[in-house]
C-alpha cells in the first residue's frame, strides 16, 4: 500500500492539472471519509468498559514530548501568536532532567516511539534537542524518534547535518510553497530565502549519506499545487531529491484551534475544515498522550485553544509517574465525559474529532 501510494503521488506530481484536481476534490473527500468513520463508530460503538481497560496499554506506546513553546514564526494558521499575545502561553523549554525522567518511564512502559514536535513552537529552538535525541535513542533505547520543524534554523550551526546524523528516523518540514510573498503571508516572517537554503542543504546532505532520514516536505500552501511543482525553486531545490524516502504533501484543510482562528485570518486559498458531526463517543486522539514543557501530561497532543494547560490535563510528571497518571482516575473522567456529552471545551469545537472504533483500538495496541 505504501509503495502504491508513492507511485500515485509521483504520477500526480508530474501532471499539474491532475494534481490540482485531486487537491481541489480532497477537501470534500476527506470530509466524506470522516462521515463514514463516524457512521462506522456509531454502528459498533466501543463501550466505556472496553476502552477504559485499554487506556494505559494503548496510550503508552507513543509519546509526544513538547520540548519547547518558543517559536520563530507567526503563522496565520496557528494559535501560537494569539496565545502568547494574550499571556495564556509562556514561551519556555523543558529542562533536561524532566525529559530524561519522562523518556525512561516511557521505555519502562514498553513505549517505542517518541515525537519531539512542540504543540506550538519550533523544535530547533530547543538548546538541548540533540542531547535529548541521543539520550532517547542510545540510553533509554527507544526505537524511533520523530520531529517536525518549520526549517528556518536548518542552516544555522549546520542543523541540517546534525539532524541527518542524529539518528532520528523521520523529519517533517512545514513550509508554505515556493512564493516569497505567499510564505510571508502564511508564516508571518521574512525567512523564505533562509528556509530554502537550509532545505536545499538538508536534502543534499541526506542524499549524500544514503538517505538515512525519511523527509516529508509538508506544504501549508495557499498556492495551487501545480504552481508549486512548476516553479523555479521547486524544480531546482526539491524535485531532484524526491525519492522513496523524500516526499512532498499539500495541505487541504486547516483547523481553527477550537474556534480561535477564523477563515478571514487565513490567506486566500487556505480553507478551514468543516466541523465534523459529533457523536457521544471518545476521540481517538485522546490516546495520543503529550507532555508539556512544564511536565503536565495531556490527553491529545494535537490541539489547544488558549493554553496547553486545560481540561485535557490528567496529571504532572514532576509530581507523579507516567504509569500512575495513565492508570489513574483522571483519564477515565475525560473519556466518560465524551460518552455523557460533556467533553472538554477545546474538544467542543475541534475539527480533528475522530470517534474511536474497534479497529483503531486494535491498531493502537
Amino acid at each position: 500500500m505504501y509503495q502504491l501510494r508513492n507511485r500515485i503521488n509521483a504520477a500526480l506530481l508530474s501532471h499539474g492539472r491532475l494534481l490540482d484536481l485531486a487537491y481541489s476534490q480532497g477537501y470534500n473527500v476527506l470530509h466524506a471519509r470522516d462521515a463514514l468513520r463516524q457512521q462506522a463508530a456509531a454502528l459498533r460503538p466501543v463501550s466505556f468498559g472496553e476502552l477504559a481497560s485499554r487506556v494505559p496499554e494503548c496510550a503508552s506506546r507513543y509519546l509526544d514530548v513538547h520540548v519547547t513553546t518558543r517559536c520563530n514564526a507567526l503563522c496565520s494558521f496557528c494559535v501560537y501568536r494569539k496565545a502568547v499575545r494574550a499571556g495564556s502561553l509562556k514561551p519556555t523549554v523543558m529542562d533536561v532532567d524532566l525529559f530524561k525522567k519522562v523518556v525512561c518511564e516511557l521505555d519502562a512502559l514498553g513505549g517505542t516511539r517518541l515525537s519531539l514536535t512542540p504543540l506550538v513552537g519550533e523544535a530547533l529552538l530547543d538548546p538541548y534537542l540533540y542531547e535529548r535525541i541521543d539520550f532517547a535513542l542510545h540510553e533509554a533505547g527507544l526505537q524511533s524518534v520523530f520531529l517536525c520543524t518549520n526549517g528556518i534554523l536548518l542552516e544555522k550551526a549546520d542543523n541540517f547535518r546534525s539532524l541527518v546524523d542524529s539518528g532520528i528516523d523521520e523529519l517533517d518540514i512545514s513550509t508554505q510553497g515556493t512564493s516569497r510573498s505567499a510564505y510571508e503571508a502564511a508564516y508571518g516572517v521574512d525567512k523564505y530565502d533562509v528556509l530554502l537554503a537550509g532545505l536545499a542543504h538538508l536534502l543534499e546532505y541526506n542524499k549524500s549519506k544514503g538517505e538515512p532520514l525519511r523527509i516529508r516536505i509538508r506544504f501549508r500552501n495557499s498556492q495551487k499545487p501545480s504552481e508549486i511543482v512548476s516553479s523555479k525553486d521547486y524544480l531546482k531545490y526539491i524535485q531532484p531529491y524526491l525519492s522513496q524516502r523524500v516526499h512532498v504533501s499539500f495541505t487541504v484543510r486547516y483547523i481553527s484551534w477550537g474556534g480561535t482562528i477564523q477563515q478571514h485570518e487565513l490567506p486566500a486559498g487556505m480553507r478551514l475544515s468543516k466541523m465534523p458531526r459529533q457523536v457521544n463517543l471518545p476521540c481517538a486522539n485522546l490516546l495520543s498522550i503529550a507532555v508539556t514543557p512544564s511536565g503536565h501530561v495531556r490527553m491529545c497532543g494535537c490541539v489547544m485553544k488558549h493554553t496547553d494547560v486545560d481540561d485535557l490535563v490528567i496529571g504532572n510528571v514532576r509530581k507523579d509517574t507516567l504509569e500512575h497518571i495513565l492508570r489513574g482516575s483522571r483519564p477515565l473522567e475525560v473519556i466518560q465525559g465524551f460518552y455523557d456529552g460533556s467533553r472538554p471545551d477545546v474538544c467542543s469545537q475541534c475539527e480533528m474529532y475522530v470517534p474511536i472504533t474497534r479497529g483503531m483500538l486494535n491498531t493502537t495496541a
